[in-house]
């Protein structure tokens, strides 16, 4: 055998009181992410840049239509939905 292909991915888990679920989403994919405030952002997944340190937090970093990168804390994320 040999090798075809190779993709980086997220995954996500999400869970409620009875159940869990997990699917994967690629990098490069359009989403939009729900906080748990309420606001949203439409973006490309770009990379994790994960903490170095235990207090460190991790964020999900997107490339927005106007070339900006944001980083989302995952903590604050209540949903992500792939466009």
């Amino acid at each position: 055998m040999k090798i075809v292909d190779i993709t980086a991915c997220i995954r996500v888990t999400k869970e409620n009181d009875m159940y869990g679920m997990e699917y994967y989403i690629d990098i490069g994919s359009k989403v939009k992410i729900t906080f748990t405030d309420g606001k949203t952002l439409v973006g490309y997944v770009q990379r994790i840049d994960y903490g170095r340190y235990i207090r460190e937090t991790d964020l999900l970093v997107l490339k927005t239509e106007d070339n900006t990168f944001i980083g989302a804390m995952p903590y604050y994320i209540a949903d992500i939905e792939v466009l």
